[in-house]
Protein backbone atom coordinates (compact mmCIF):
# COMPACT_ATOMS: atom_id res chain seq x y z
CA UNK A 1 0.00 0.00 0.00
CA UNK A 2 2.96 2.19 0.73
CA UNK A 3 4.02 2.35 -2.87
CA UNK A 4 0.48 2.71 -4.47
CA UNK A 5 -0.46 6.11 -5.28
CA UNK A 6 -4.17 7.75 -5.99
CA UNK A 7 -7.61 6.12 -4.60
CA UNK A 8 -8.22 2.84 -3.70
CA UNK A 9 -9.60 0.30 -1.70
CA UNK A 10 -8.59 -2.89 -1.40
CA UNK A 11 -9.56 -6.41 -0.06
CA UNK A 12 -7.75 -9.53 0.37
CA UNK A 13 -8.49 -12.94 1.48
CA UNK A 14 -5.87 -15.71 1.51
CA UNK A 15 -7.06 -18.83 0.31
CA UNK A 16 -5.19 -20.65 3.11
CA UNK A 17 -6.72 -18.85 5.80
CA UNK A 18 -10.24 -17.54 4.52
CA UNK A 19 -11.53 -16.98 7.79
CA UNK A 20 -9.11 -13.54 7.72
CA UNK A 21 -10.02 -10.89 5.70
CA UNK A 22 -7.56 -7.85 5.20
CA UNK A 23 -8.87 -4.36 4.06
CA UNK A 24 -6.90 -1.13 2.99
CA UNK A 25 -8.08 2.24 2.16
CA UNK A 26 -6.99 5.81 0.84
CA UNK A 27 -9.19 8.69 -0.46
CA UNK A 28 -11.60 5.98 -1.03
CA UNK A 29 -14.57 4.58 1.36
CA UNK A 30 -14.16 1.62 3.32
CA UNK A 31 -16.25 1.21 6.65
CA UNK A 32 -15.90 -2.24 9.15
CA UNK A 33 -19.68 -3.64 10.32
CA UNK A 34 -19.20 -4.68 14.56
CA UNK A 35 -21.18 -7.85 15.05
CA UNK A 36 -21.50 -10.68 17.43
CA UNK A 37 -19.26 -13.56 16.54
CA UNK A 38 -18.87 -12.11 12.97
CA UNK A 39 -17.77 -9.12 11.47
CA UNK A 40 -18.21 -7.16 7.77
CA UNK A 41 -16.31 -4.63 5.94
CA UNK A 42 -18.47 -2.67 2.89
CA UNK A 43 -18.02 0.65 0.78
CA UNK A 44 -21.20 1.60 3.05
CA UNK A 45 -22.88 0.74 5.90
CA UNK A 46 -26.41 -0.34 3.92
CA UNK A 47 -24.19 -3.18 2.84
CA UNK A 48 -24.07 -5.11 6.24
CA UNK A 49 -27.15 -2.96 7.87
CA UNK A 50 -29.34 -6.30 8.18
CA UNK A 51 -26.95 -7.78 10.15
CA UNK A 52 -25.43 -5.45 12.34
CA UNK A 53 -26.09 -1.30 13.19
CA UNK A 54 -22.56 -1.08 14.80
CA UNK A 55 -19.87 0.55 12.80
CA UNK A 56 -16.42 1.25 12.90
CA UNK A 57 -14.77 4.56 10.26
CA UNK A 58 -11.39 4.12 9.44
CA UNK A 59 -8.97 6.53 8.82
CA UNK A 60 -6.86 7.69 5.61
CA UNK A 61 -4.27 5.36 4.77
CA UNK A 62 -5.37 2.49 7.40
CA UNK A 63 -5.43 -1.04 7.15
CA UNK A 64 -7.86 -3.74 8.95
CA UNK A 65 -7.81 -7.23 9.26
CA UNK A 66 -11.19 -8.64 10.47
CA UNK A 67 -11.76 -12.02 11.69
CA UNK A 68 -14.96 -13.59 13.52
CA UNK A 69 -13.62 -13.08 16.97
CA UNK A 70 -12.72 -8.91 16.65
CA UNK A 71 -11.00 -6.34 14.68
CA UNK A 72 -7.59 -4.68 14.10
CA UNK A 73 -6.39 -1.78 12.94
CA UNK A 74 -2.98 -0.33 11.71
CA UNK A 75 -1.21 1.99 9.63
CA UNK A 76 0.52 1.08 6.49
CA UNK A 77 3.20 0.81 8.42
CA UNK A 78 2.01 -1.50 10.56
CA UNK A 79 2.16 0.54 13.35
CA UNK A 80 -1.67 -0.02 15.58
CA UNK A 81 -4.13 2.26 15.06
CA UNK A 82 -7.67 2.90 15.93
CA UNK A 83 -11.06 3.76 14.33
CA UNK A 84 -14.24 5.45 15.90
CA UNK A 85 -16.92 3.48 16.65
CA UNK A 86 -20.66 4.48 15.73
CA UNK A 87 -23.76 3.63 15.72
CA UNK A 88 -26.23 3.89 12.74
CA UNK A 89 -29.55 5.66 13.49
CA UNK A 90 -31.36 3.80 10.62
CA UNK A 91 -32.70 0.37 9.88
CA UNK A 92 -32.55 -2.35 6.81
CA UNK A 93 -36.25 -0.91 6.52
CA UNK A 94 -35.32 2.43 5.39
CA UNK A 95 -32.88 0.85 2.35
CA UNK A 96 -35.80 -0.97 1.05
CA UNK A 97 -38.83 0.17 -1.11
CA UNK A 98 -41.75 -0.21 1.99
CA UNK A 99 -44.02 -1.81 -0.56
CA UNK A 100 -43.37 1.34 -3.19
CA UNK A 101 -42.88 0.17 -6.87
CA UNK A 102 -39.38 1.57 -6.89
CA UNK A 103 -36.83 3.50 -4.39
CA UNK A 104 -37.43 7.13 -6.33
CA UNK A 105 -41.56 7.37 -5.45
CA UNK A 106 -40.35 6.10 -1.21
CA UNK A 107 -37.62 8.78 -0.85
CA UNK A 108 -40.54 11.40 -2.50
CA UNK A 109 -43.20 10.59 0.24
CA UNK A 110 -40.47 10.20 2.49
CA UNK A 111 -39.56 14.17 2.27
CA UNK A 112 -41.48 15.19 5.13
CA UNK A 113 -39.85 13.39 7.66
CA UNK A 114 -36.53 13.59 6.38
CA UNK A 115 -37.07 17.35 6.56
CA UNK A 116 -38.32 16.77 10.09
CA UNK A 117 -35.43 14.68 10.92
CA UNK A 118 -32.95 17.33 9.78
CA UNK A 119 -34.91 20.15 12.11
CA UNK A 120 -34.64 17.85 15.42
CA UNK A 121 -32.98 19.25 18.28
CA UNK A 122 -31.26 22.16 16.70
CA UNK A 123 -32.64 25.00 18.85
CA UNK A 124 -34.37 25.01 22.67
CA UNK A 125 -36.99 27.40 23.70
CA UNK A 126 -34.19 30.36 23.94
CA UNK A 127 -33.63 30.23 20.32
CA UNK A 128 -30.42 29.14 20.70
CA UNK A 129 -29.12 26.61 17.81
CA UNK A 130 -27.44 23.47 18.28
CA UNK A 131 -25.48 22.23 15.39
CA UNK A 132 -23.68 18.73 15.50
CA UNK A 133 -19.68 19.24 15.79
CA UNK A 134 -18.49 22.84 15.04
CA UNK A 135 -15.12 22.74 15.95
CA UNK A 136 -14.64 26.20 15.27
CA UNK A 137 -15.01 28.95 17.99
CA UNK A 138 -17.20 31.97 17.83
CA UNK A 139 -14.51 34.05 17.96
CA UNK A 140 -13.42 32.49 14.82
CA UNK A 141 -17.05 32.34 12.89
CA UNK A 142 -17.27 36.23 13.82
CA UNK A 143 -14.23 36.90 11.41
CA UNK A 144 -15.67 35.17 8.56
CA UNK A 145 -16.24 37.96 5.65
CA UNK A 146 -16.79 35.28 2.81
CA UNK A 147 -18.42 32.06 1.70
CA UNK A 148 -17.87 29.81 -0.63
CA UNK A 149 -20.33 26.43 -1.18
CA UNK A 150 -18.93 23.62 -3.11
CA UNK A 151 -20.80 20.79 -3.93
CA UNK A 152 -21.46 18.49 -7.42
CA UNK A 153 -24.56 17.84 -8.71
CA UNK A 154 -27.80 18.20 -6.47
CA UNK A 155 -25.23 19.59 -3.90
CA UNK A 156 -24.46 22.18 -5.91
CA UNK A 157 -28.26 23.40 -6.28
CA UNK A 158 -28.87 22.70 -2.50
CA UNK A 159 -25.88 25.64 -2.39
CA UNK A 160 -27.97 27.92 -4.94
CA UNK A 161 -30.96 27.80 -2.74
CA UNK A 162 -29.72 28.05 0.14
CA UNK A 163 -27.46 31.17 -1.08
CA UNK A 164 -30.17 33.14 -1.28
CA UNK A 165 -30.62 33.13 2.74
CA UNK A 166 -27.26 32.46 3.95
CA UNK A 167 -26.88 36.01 2.79
CA UNK A 168 -29.76 37.50 3.71
CA UNK A 169 -29.40 36.48 7.10
CA UNK A 170 -25.83 36.84 7.80
CA UNK A 171 -24.90 39.80 5.01
CA UNK A 172 -21.67 37.77 3.99
CA UNK A 173 -20.61 37.12 0.36
CA UNK A 174 -21.63 34.05 -0.34
CA UNK A 175 -20.22 32.32 -3.60
CA UNK A 176 -21.42 28.67 -5.18
CA UNK A 177 -18.78 26.58 -7.32
CA UNK A 178 -18.66 23.36 -8.92
CA UNK A 179 -16.62 20.94 -6.32
CA UNK A 180 -14.59 20.18 -9.91
CA UNK A 181 -13.95 23.52 -10.82
CA UNK A 182 -13.28 25.02 -7.70
CA UNK A 183 -9.26 24.22 -6.90
CA UNK A 184 -8.44 25.12 -10.57
CA UNK A 185 -8.90 28.60 -10.65
CA UNK A 186 -6.65 29.53 -7.65
CA UNK A 187 -9.14 30.74 -5.30
CA UNK A 188 -8.50 33.59 -2.61
CA UNK A 189 -9.16 31.62 0.31
CA UNK A 190 -7.63 32.72 3.92
CA UNK A 191 -8.54 32.14 7.13
CA UNK A 192 -11.66 34.58 7.22
CA UNK A 193 -13.07 32.36 4.36
CA UNK A 194 -15.90 29.62 5.24
CA UNK A 195 -15.69 26.82 2.37
CA UNK A 196 -19.15 24.84 2.89
CA UNK A 197 -19.04 21.33 1.54
CA UNK A 198 -21.93 19.32 0.43
CA UNK A 199 -22.02 16.25 0.19
CA UNK A 200 -24.66 13.41 0.64
CA UNK A 201 -22.16 10.56 0.84
CA UNK A 202 -18.99 12.15 2.33
CA UNK A 203 -16.83 10.40 -0.44
CA UNK A 204 -17.48 12.29 -3.19
CA UNK A 205 -13.77 13.07 -4.69
CA UNK A 206 -13.80 16.43 -6.45
CA UNK A 207 -15.80 17.82 -3.10
CA UNK A 208 -13.01 16.13 -1.11
CA UNK A 209 -10.39 17.35 -3.12
CA UNK A 210 -11.98 20.62 -2.15
CA UNK A 211 -11.93 20.65 1.27
CA UNK A 212 -8.05 19.58 1.26
CA UNK A 213 -7.14 22.27 -0.65
CA UNK A 214 -9.31 24.99 1.47
CA UNK A 215 -7.78 23.45 4.21
CA UNK A 216 -4.24 23.99 2.81
CA UNK A 217 -5.13 27.93 2.07
CA UNK A 218 -6.60 28.06 5.65
CA UNK A 219 -9.45 29.01 4.74
CA UNK A 220 -12.27 27.09 8.05
CA UNK A 221 -14.40 24.30 6.61
CA UNK A 222 -17.56 23.21 7.11
CA UNK A 223 -19.68 19.82 5.55
CA UNK A 224 -22.98 18.95 5.40
CA UNK A 225 -23.51 15.92 4.77
CA UNK A 226 -25.54 12.67 5.08
CA UNK A 227 -23.33 9.74 6.25
CA UNK A 228 -21.62 9.51 9.95
CA UNK A 229 -17.55 8.41 9.67
CA UNK A 230 -17.19 9.45 6.23
CA UNK A 231 -13.85 11.02 4.69
CA UNK A 232 -15.24 14.69 4.02
CA UNK A 233 -16.48 15.14 7.81
CA UNK A 234 -13.15 14.11 9.51
CA UNK A 235 -11.72 15.96 7.30
CA UNK A 236 -13.31 19.59 8.21
CA UNK A 237 -13.48 21.27 10.60
CA UNK A 238 -17.39 21.38 11.48
CA UNK A 239 -19.85 19.15 10.09
CA UNK A 240 -23.79 19.40 9.74
CA UNK A 241 -25.14 16.22 9.50
CA UNK A 242 -28.49 15.85 7.24
CA UNK A 243 -30.09 12.58 8.91
CA UNK A 244 -31.78 12.09 5.71
CA UNK A 245 -31.64 8.24 5.66
CA UNK A 246 -30.17 6.06 2.94
CA UNK A 247 -30.36 7.54 -0.48
CA UNK A 248 -30.60 4.40 -3.16
CA UNK A 249 -32.50 6.19 -6.14
CA UNK A 250 -30.07 8.15 -8.59
CA UNK A 251 -32.35 11.09 -8.40
CA UNK A 252 -32.38 12.65 -5.10
CA UNK A 253 -35.10 14.27 -3.36
CA UNK A 254 -35.60 13.98 0.27
CA UNK A 255 -31.14 14.68 0.37
CA UNK A 256 -31.99 17.64 -1.62
CA UNK A 257 -34.09 19.28 0.82
CA UNK A 258 -32.50 17.92 3.53
CA UNK A 259 -29.31 19.70 2.15
CA UNK A 260 -31.41 22.66 1.92
CA UNK A 261 -32.59 22.91 5.67
CA UNK A 262 -28.53 22.33 6.52
CA UNK A 263 -27.84 25.44 4.89
CA UNK A 264 -30.93 27.59 6.37
CA UNK A 265 -29.33 25.76 9.72
CA UNK A 266 -26.11 26.98 8.79
CA UNK A 267 -26.97 30.59 8.03
CA UNK A 268 -28.99 31.11 11.11
CA UNK A 269 -26.36 30.03 13.19
CA UNK A 270 -23.72 32.69 11.73
CA UNK A 271 -26.21 35.21 11.93
CA UNK A 272 -26.99 34.07 16.08
CA UNK A 273 -23.29 34.12 15.92
CA UNK A 274 -22.95 37.76 14.65
CA UNK A 275 -25.32 39.08 16.90
CA UNK A 276 -27.97 39.83 13.61
CA UNK A 277 -30.63 37.38 14.72
CA UNK A 278 -31.81 37.21 18.42
CA UNK A 279 -33.68 33.80 20.07
CA UNK A 280 -37.33 35.37 19.04
CA UNK A 281 -36.56 36.24 15.71
CA UNK A 282 -34.53 32.53 15.19
CA UNK A 283 -37.71 30.93 17.10
CA UNK A 284 -40.20 32.34 14.23
CA UNK A 285 -38.06 31.12 11.41
CA UNK A 286 -37.62 27.73 12.66
CA UNK A 287 -41.80 27.55 13.55
CA UNK A 288 -41.97 28.26 10.02
CA UNK A 289 -39.17 25.77 8.98
CA UNK A 290 -41.10 23.43 10.75
CA UNK A 291 -44.52 23.69 9.31
CA UNK A 292 -42.59 22.58 5.96
CA UNK A 293 -43.59 19.10 6.83
CA UNK A 294 -46.95 19.11 7.09
CA UNK A 295 -47.47 20.96 3.97
CA UNK A 296 -44.67 18.70 1.88
CA UNK A 297 -47.71 16.12 3.29
CA UNK A 298 -50.44 17.59 1.81
CA UNK A 299 -48.93 17.81 -1.24
CA UNK A 300 -48.29 14.12 -1.25
CA UNK A 301 -51.30 13.17 -0.26
CA UNK A 302 -53.25 15.04 -2.89
CA UNK A 303 -50.59 13.55 -5.17
CA UNK A 304 -51.04 9.84 -4.14
CA UNK A 305 -53.69 8.93 -6.95
CA UNK A 306 -50.82 9.84 -9.64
Amino acid sequence: CRRLEGAFTLVAVDGEDPARVVAARRNSPLVVGIGEGENFIGSDVAAFIEHTREALELGQDQVVTITREGVEVSDFDGNPAEGRRYHVDWDLAAAEKGGFDWFMRKEIFEQPHAIADALLGRHDDEGQLQLDEVRISDDELREIDKIIIVGCGTANYAGLVAKYAIEHWTRIPCEVELSSEFRYRDPILDKSTLVVSISQSGETMDTLMAVRYAREQRARVLSICNTNGSTIPRESDAVIYTHAGPEIAVASTNGFLAQVVACYLLGLYLAQVKGLKFGDEINRIMADLAAVPAGIQRLLDEADVV
